[in-house]
């Protein structure tokens, strides 16, 4: 996707592109019910004046239990997206698919996934390449 974006913009007299991405080694866990750092789904913007950024978040993830789980992206520190499923999974440890999306000014801030669960009693879980299932994140700068 990345070699699309630098050809489309390449022709046009001398426009910037960068990429960066992480994808989660092991499962990650957590039965907090406010939002908490996932470690290791982390990327940093490009950091140009007038620049853009597009950030997407794959990922794959389950409960232990009935109840809701929390996703979302962190820029800096302040959450800026949230997706809340509380239906969407029938069964515990079945994975589904999430994707977690940004769009905005490329400053150089960092942006992390984040997770929680919807109450007490119940563990989330994002998958890493050490299961059947992957999560990660892709961030496209264009200045």
């Amino acid at each position: 996707m990345t070699n699309c974006i630098q050809a489309a913009f390449s022709s046009g007299g001398g426009a910037t592109t960068e990429q960066s991405s992480a994808a989660l080694e092991s499962i990650f866990t957590t039965t907090s019910n406010t939002f908490v750092d996932v470690t290791g789904l982390v990327v940093t913007l490009l950091d140009s004046d007038g620049g853009v950024a597009m950030v997407t978040a794959p990922l794959s993830v389950t409960r232990s239990s009935n109840g809701g789980i929390n996703f979302g992206l962190k820029d800096d520190g302040t959450q800026i997206t949230t997706v809340n499923l509380v239906e969407e999974i029938q069964a515990a440890d079945s994975y589904v698919p999430v994707t977690l999306g940004y769009t905005g000014a490329s400053d150089g801030s960092v942006i992390q996934v984040t997770a929680s669960t919807g109450g007490t009693g119940n563990t989330v879980r994002v998958a890493g390449s050490t299961s059947n299932y992957t999560s990660s994140i892709f961030c496209i700068g264009v200045a």
